[in-house]
C-alpha cells in the first residue's frame, strides 16, 4: 500500500477515535484499531500522536473549506445576479449536507479546535488556508477588515450547530435546519446588504 494511501487511513481512524472517545481518551491503540494496522505504524509516518491529530484536522478543514470554494465557483460560473439571502442559502446548504453526512469531521474538528494543541500546533496552518479561503470569498461577502472575525464566527456557529444535531440534542429537521441558516445569515446580513446596495450603485453609474 502507497505511503499516502496509509497516511490517509491513520487520519481518517484518528477522526474517527477521537468523535468517539474524545481527544483525552483517544490513544495510538485505539487509533491502530480503527486503522485495522499496528499502532507502531503511526510512528513510520508521524512523528508522534499529536503529529497525527494535528495533520487530522488541517486535513478535515480543508475538506470542509473545499466544499464552499466549490460552491462559490459553481456560483460564479451560473453568472446570475442572486439575491444576498439566496446566495448565502446555497452555499449553506451544501456546507451543511457535508456537516450532516461526516458527524466524525463535526465532532472531531470541534474537539481539537477548542483543545490546546489548537492553538499550540495547527492555529498558524488553519489561520493560513482560512486567509486564503477570506480572499476568495471577499468579492462575494464581507469587508476585508472583518473577514477574519466573521470567518470564525461562522465556523464556530456552524460547527456549534451540526455537532447539537448529530449527536441528538436538536433533531434532525427542516425546523433546525432553519434556525441554523438563520444563525448563519444574521452574523453576515449586514455585509451582504452592504455589498448588495454597492453593486446597484455600480450598476446605476455605469
Amino acid at each position: 500500500m502507497a505511503r499516502e494511501d496509509i497516511m490517509c487511513i491513520l487520519m481518517d481512524s484518528a477522526v474517527h477515535a477521537a468523535a468517539r472517545d474524545g481527544l483525552e481518551n483517544t490513544t495510538t491503540r485505539s487509533i491502530g484499531c480503527a486503522a485495522g494496522l499496528p499502532d507502531s505504524y503511526i510512528y513510520r509516518y508521524f512523528r508522534d500522536k499529536n503529529d497525527l491529530l494535528e495533520q487530522a484536522y488541517i486535513r478535515a478543514m480543508q475538506s470542509f473549506y473545499q466544499v464552499i470554494l466549490r460552491k462559490i465557483q459553481q456560483l460564479r460560473e451560473q453568472e446570475r445576479n442572486f439575491e444576498p439571502e439566496q446566495y448565502c442559502r446555497l452555499i449553506w446548504q451544501d456546507v451543511w449536507d457535508f456537516l450532516m453526512e461526516n458527524p466524525d469531521i463535526c465532532r472531531f474538528c470541534i474537539y481539537y479546535h477548542y483543545s490546546p494543541n489548537y492553538h499550540s500546533l495547527a492555529q498558524e496552518k488553519d489561520t493560513y488556508y482560512r486567509c486564503k479561503m477570506a480572499e476568495i470569498l471577499s468579492p462575494e461577502f464581507f469587508n476585508s477588515v472583518e473577514i477574519p472575525l466573521l470567518l470564525d464566527m461562522l465556523f464556530a456557529i456552524m460547527f456549534f450547530m451540526a455537532v447539537q444535531v448529530v449527536d441528538g440534542k436538536l433533531p434532525k429537521n427542516e425546523q433546525t435546519d432553519e434556525m441554523a441558516f438563520n444563525q448563519i445569515y444574521t452574523a453576515i446580513s449586514a455585509n451582504l446588504k452592504r455589498l448588495h446596495e454597492n453593486k446597484e450603485c455600480d450598476s446605476q453609474t455605469q
